[in-house]
């Protein structure tokens, strides 16, 4: 037996499939709008070519590229004209010969930003099989790659710097015994011959060159094994002057801090051959929100803020971008190791802190260490005696 719909029943169904037709993208047509805009709006490149890479489709990104107005035909234009000569050669000589034999190819390669600007990206070609009538034709879409490629450089950078922190360590070690054997005979030779005229003076030269030498492979050491640090409630003015005065505490290791101090005060002369200023400051810092420039990576909190700033010769918006990489000097070979930032870095790094610089050429250079607000007091200690002042000092002479 056949049940016959009631006539509610097939209203509603005729109601249903009229709906269905009528909802946006519901057809073919719709799909295929729908479709076009999804791929206009896309940040990726997108264009259909034949087999010798003639223009077949652009979407707007394209368009804006070539400089070709929405709806404006193509005329002949080549996928090479929207890529680098290198790039344009190598989807034509071999992306698109791969493609058509194997289905797909991916690749990096790169593309003509709207700015002008050449840009990697990574691309992608398909074979789109059509009719006869209308031939083979591949799709093209080229993405964005320049955060990629920055990620890639960054980390084979970081893997260079591995690799010369270990032979670095491994010479430094190797040296320090050498100058071991050097002092121990120094010291010999002072007691057995100290008296005889000219010796001494001598032997104190080649004491205090291999000390010298000393002080530097201990400091490269220091860095390239990064031990951790003993940090403890303080004042920084405390450490400048020996005295508390109206700073918040923060927590840092003291020594290091007095190194930090020293190290950049030393940059600072240098930069001022022929004198100027040197201003050592704190300043107490409420931090609300992420600032621009130098400063754009301090987060917000509340911080000790030390600036060492000189009047000196500045430096050009490159070196500043550098300053804090390890085994990066402007001095002459010789005069500097490169590590003198880098460590300071490390060390405001370690108590939580951040270091930034401000520099232009012929307006002087300015370092600021943020180091966090600490909860405790400080502690302010005793006053240093002369003698421990020049040791701490000569341990961290350039």
């Amino acid at each position: 037996m056949t049940l016959d719909p009631s006539p509610e029943t097939r209203e509603d169904s005729t109601g249903r499939e009229q709906a269905g037709r009528e909802s946006p993208g519901a057809g073919p047509g719709g799909r295929e709008s729908l479709l076009s805009t999804l791929i206009d709006k896309s940040n990726d490149l997108v264009l259909v070519v034949d087999p010798v890479g003639r223009v077949q489709y652009l979407n707007q990104l394209g368009r804006r590229t070539a400089r070709v107005a929405e709806g404006a035909p193509l005329d002949d234009l080549h996928v090479a004209a929207l890529q680098p000569q290198w790039a344009g050669r190598l989807t034509v000589e071999v992306a698109i010969p791969s493609a058509l034999a194997g289905g797909t190819w991916t690749g990096l390669a790169a593309f003509i930003d709207p700015g002008g600007v050449g840009s990697p990206a990574r691309q992608e070609v398909y074979r789109l099989g059509l009719d006869e009538r209308s031939g083979v034709c591949l799709g093209i879409t080229l993405k964005d790659a320049r955060r990629e490629v920055e990620i890639e450089r960054r980390l084979l950078h970081a893997q260079k710097l591995v690799m010369a922190g270990t032979l670095s360590s491994r010479f430094a070690h190797d040296l320090n015994n050498v100058l071991t054997v050097i002092l121990s005979t120094c010291e010999l030779a002072l007691v057995e011959h100290g008296s005889a005229a000219g010796v001494r003076e001598d032997l104190a030269v080649v004491q205090q060159a291999a000390m010298r030498g000393a002080t530097l492979t201990n400091r490269l050491l220091e860095f390239i094994r990064s031990e951790p640090t003993s940090p403890e409630d303080l004042s920084v003015n405390a450490v400048i002057h020996e005295i508390r005065e109206l700073t918040w505490p923060t927590r840092a290791d003291r020594c290091l801090l007095e190194h930090a101090i020293i190290n950049l005060s030393i940059n600072a002369r240098d930069a001022m051959p022929r004198g100027g200023r040197l201003t050592i400051g704190t300043v107490n810092v409420d931090v609300r929100e992420a600032g621009e420039g130098p400063t754009r990576e301090v987060p917000p909190g509340r911080y000790v803020v030390l600036t060492v700033a000189d009047t000196g010769c500045g430096m050009t918006p490159e070196v500043s971008r550098r300053a804090f990489e390890p085994f990066f000097s402007t001095k002459e070979e010789g005069k500097g190791t490169g590590l003198g930032l880098a460590s300071v870095q490390a060390a405001v790094a370690s108590w939580g802190g951040f270091a930034t610089v401000t520099s232009a050429c012929g307006a002087g250079t300015t370092v600021s260490l943020h180091l966090p607000r600490s909860d405790s007091g400080p502690r302010t200690g005793g006053a240093l005696s002369p003698q421990a002042v020049l040791r701490r000092t000569n341990r961290w002479d350039r």
